[in-house]
């Protein structure tokens, strides 16, 4: 005979009914049940933090083809895929991966800023296997 899994979130309480049994616990806490052999979990991912950019988003006077950086940081500790854009052709495109990275700064070059006193955009957008964070949109003008 299958049983009917029924779930109800009501802002951080957890109601679960799983045939004739139920349980209720808060978001983060562990919950008893009063039939051997149920178990249950819920895992939570935090979305990776992306910071430190640089070039400083609105900086001027930068070189043409500059090295960009980036700070990303997975506080489960996920590893994670960086995909770099940039609008320099006017359209979005991919310029730059970094794969199965962790914490930490990184970089990338992009031989299309390569025109002087140009505005270019840029951003980043980071996978950690379970979820993607997109930055921000960064800009800089190269110098004269």
């Amino acid at each position: 005979m299958k049983k009917k899994l029924a779930a109800l979130i009501i802002g951080l309480t957890i109601l679960i009914m799983l045939g004739g049994l139920q349980a209720t616990f808060l978001y983060g806490a562990e919950f008893l049940t009063t039939k051997p052999g149920f178990t249950f979990s819920i895992t939570h991912n935090d979305l990776p933090t992306i910071n430190n950019e640089g070039p400083t988003n609105g900086s001027t006077g930068i070189s043409t083809t500059p090295t960009l950086n980036i700070t990303v940081n997975d506080v489960n500790g996920d590893t994670m895929t960086i995909s770099w854009y940039s609008n320099s052709s006017g359209l979005w495109q991919l310029f730059g991966v970094n794969n199965s990275v962790v914490n930490g700064t990184y970089h990338q070059k992009n031989n299309n800023f390569s025109s002087t006193n140009t505005k270019y955009w840029w951003n980043v957008s980071v996978n950690d296997g379970k979820e993607v964070k997109t930055s921000g949109i960064y800009h800089f003008t190269t110098r004269p």
